[in-house]
C-alpha cells in the first residue's frame, strides 16, 4: 500500500490508499485525524482542573 495524501486533505494527514479506507464513513468524517494544538492544550486544561477537582483539601486529610 501507497501512502497518499486524500480528498483535498493537508500534507500533515496521509491516508493509506485502499478501497476500504477511502469508503469509510469514519475516514471521510476526519475521525483519524491528528488533534489540533488547541484540543491538546484543552484536553491537558481540562485533566488538570478535574484532578484539582477531585483532590480533597490539606485539613481533610489531618483528620
Amino acid at each position: 500500500m501507497a501512502v497518499v495524501f486524500g480528498d483535498g486533505a493537508s500534507p500533515l494527514s496521509p491516508v493509506l490508499s485502499n478501497k476500504r479506507t477511502s469508503k469509510s464513513l469514519l475516514n471521510k468524517a476526519g475521525f483519524f485525524l491528528p488533534p489540533m494544538e488547541i484540543q491538546l492544550w484543552m484536553m491537558g486544561a481540562i485533566g488538570i482542573l478535574a484532578n484539582l477537582y477531585m483532590t480533597p483539601p490539606i485539613n481533610l486529610l489531618k483528620l
